[in-house]
């Protein structure tokens, strides 16, 4: 009698684990109404890790605008995923990525790029067929708002979010 509990309780248990993976990824899609992709971005000679949010209203036709976010420093993508989720269900196409020597992404923080990848992830997202390229935003939070502060004031961004510091001074504003 006991084997017939353990095997119920494991029947059980293995269809409210497996219904909670169906539930996840149903609501990270928002129910069929987003695709998601784990990206691979090149920067130079090193690889950036991301997750790609694309709005089924988003195709060639219908160009979306864009945002780009980053995470701050000892975290990945995943921290500001959610953020990208939320604007994709509203319609914007969402990169969150990993800076240099983060998550899955290949480099280091002492490499010379002071966007630590971020150029590339808006080049990226801006050879997108289904993206505006005239309505690119980055957001970065801590460490990433500082990759996003050298990002907007070289790349042509049509906005920016900066949360909770930064790095550096030396980057010249942009004349509008």
């Amino acid at each position: 009698m006991s084997n017939r509990k353990d095997l119920t309780a494991i029947a059980i248990l293995a269809v409210i684990f497996l219904g909670g993976i169906w539930i996840s990824y149903q609501l990270n899609t928002d129910f069929g109404l987003l695709d998601v992709d784990t990206i691979s971005i090149p920067a130079g000679d090193l690889q950036l890790s991301g997750l790609l949010y694309r709005p089924s209203e988003a195709h060639p036709d219908n160009p979306r605008p864009a945002v780009v976010l980053t995470h701050g420093i000892s975290s990945s993508k995943e921290s500001v995923s959610c953020i990208a989720l939320e604007l994709a269900r509203r319609g914007i196409v969402s990169l969150a990525f990993d800076l240099l020597g983060h998550g899955d992404s290949e480099g280091g923080l002492g490499m010379a790029d002071p966007s630590m990848g971020m150029n590339a992830a808006v080049v990226y997202v801006g050879s997108l067929l289904y993206v505006d390229r005239g309505l690119v935003g980055v957001v970065g939070h801590s460490l990433g708002a500082g990759a996003a502060r050298a990002t907007a004031f070289t790349k042509d961004i049509a906005a920016s979010a900066f949360i909770g510091g930064g790095t550096g001074g030396n980057i010249a504003r942009r004349e509008l």
